[in-house]
């Protein structure tokens, strides 16, 4: 728990930019530190790729909702900071 208590920590300390999912345990760190992240993150805002948060059927069966991603144009990601912060 030690190693998550200390990314939340760092996190909570790194600026808050748009392109970050602060909501996605990690993802403003490896934005921030990770160039090849990054550039990826902002790749996709270029082409109009929006970020989600996760719905069932995702959390169910992630590869069936592919054709769905893809259309759409709309990538899921799992909001997992305030339950991991709620750990105890």
């Amino acid at each position: 728990m030690i190693y998550i208590e200390n990314l939340i920590e760092t996190e909570n300390r790194l600026p808050s930019n748009p392109a970050t999912l602060r909501a996605a345990l990690g993802d403003t760190f490896l934005y921030t530190q990770n160039k090849i992240f990054r550039n990826r993150r902002e790749m996709a805002l270029q082409q109009k790729i929006k970020f989600k948060k996760a719905d069932n059927s995702y959390n169910t069966s992630s590869l069936l909702c592919l054709p769905q991603i893809l259309k759409q144009k709309s990538v899921p990601f799992s909001e997992n900071k305030n339950a991991l912060i709620n750990l105890d």
